[in-house]
């Protein structure tokens, strides 16, 4: 119904995306997390802190990073009512996880992707 409006946040989102996502590659925010699991290359990290969200979806483009969503991820963490982790090979995110009392709720790659396959058995 409001197509200006709408292409104007979309620009926006895509500018601050691009932004945080050269932030993140100069000030190295995500060292330091310690990973749940390993596997090869790959490892497991919980996301905790508002600014590992938005380095995943600097990353990854998709949402769970966002703040403007009525109830975004993040504060979903803060209530306890999801836990959100991220899959890296190398460093670097592939892929966000959630899971809510012991369920894997979803699992999402580049811009609302499917994670590659051969990472399924670290799941």
């Amino acid at each position: 119904p409001f197509p200006i409006l709408n292409k104007q946040a979309k620009e926006h989102t895509d500018r601050e995306a691009k932004r945080l996502k050269k932030k993140f590659e100069e000030d190295a925010v995500v060292d330091g997390l310690k990973p749940i699991k390993k596997y090869g290359s790959a490892e497991l990290v919980q996301l905790i802190d508002w600014e590992q969200f938005q380095y995943e979806t600097a990353i990854l483009d998709h949402c769970i990073g966002q703040k403007n969503q009525k109830n975004n991820f993040f504060a979903k963490s803060k209530r306890k009512l999801g836990r959100y982790y991220s899959l890296r090979v190398k460093g670097k995110p592939v892929g966000t996880i959630e899971v809510f009392k012991g369920d894997l709720l979803q699992i999402k790659g580049y811009k609302n992707k499917w994670v590659d396959k051969k990472y399924h058995s670290i799941f």
